[in-house]
């Protein structure tokens, strides 16, 4: 088996693909994320030319026949040390989640809430493939029916990230233009050390104003 992170993925005897996407894969205190889980197979890239394997990209697939597909599954999130509370749905929307700052390794598991139920959603969609393509259609049902019951489950990982909104706002301040207020505020920015000179001749005059007669 191999493990991949951010989003991750493990595939079971080369076959199903889990992924799962976080969505925004950064986001501040009080921000909503939303966690979607897909599932693919190396075999619908094969039957279904511009495919990249997941269910969701078979062409004609109809919104109905993918939910209907992704209700077939558990989903058993565990949030690690984030201290989120994932709904067991999917795709499963976390709303002004409050993890402290860090980086964090999202995990699920997927299981069959019927395994009959899988291989009947692949027979009643055999008409998404040709006719002499239905019996490798039905076999991807039959091998994703054994990978999401009992053990090794079928499982993936993503990454969040919740950044420090003090350190973000000062990188900002830092990086930001200057400004400057009072009399000064709006006016270009002087170049070197030429707008002294008019304050000196100012100070002068004040000086000499203030002396006595006899010294000027």
């Amino acid at each position: 088996m191999a493990m991949a992170t951010g989003p991750g993925s493990r595939t079971i005897e080369n076959q199903w693909t889990c992924a799962l996407l976080a969505s925004p894969n950064r986001v501040q205190g009080g921000g909503d994320v939303t966690f979607s889980v897909k599932l693919s197979n190396p075999g619908i890239a094969q039957l279904f030319s511009g495919s990249n394997g997941t269910i969701d990209s078979i062409p004609n697939i109809s919104g109905g026949q993918i939910s209907a597909f992704y209700e077939l599954f558990n989903y058993i999130y565990d949030p690690g040390d984030s201290q989120l509370s994932i709904p067991t749905s999917n795709p499963a929307e976390v709303r002004d989640q409050q993890s402290p700052v860090g980086t964090y390794t999202i995990k699920v598991t997927v299981t069959a809430k019927d395994p009959g139920r899988i291989e009947d959603w692949f027979e009643n969609n055999a008409s998404l493939v040709a006719p002499e393509q239905s019996d490798v259609w039905r076999s991807l049902g039959s091998t994703l029916s054994n990978q999401t019951t009992g053990e090794p489950s079928l499982g993936c990982n993503t990454s969040l990230r919740h950044p420090d909104p003090i350190a973000s706002n000062s990188a900002t301040h830092i990086c930001g233009p200057h400004r400057r207020s009072g009399a000064m505020a709006g006016h270009p920015q002087p170049h070197g050390r030429n707008w002294l000179r008019p304050l000196q001749r100012v100070h002068r005059l004040r000086l000499l104003r203030e002396l006595p007669n006899t010294v000027r």
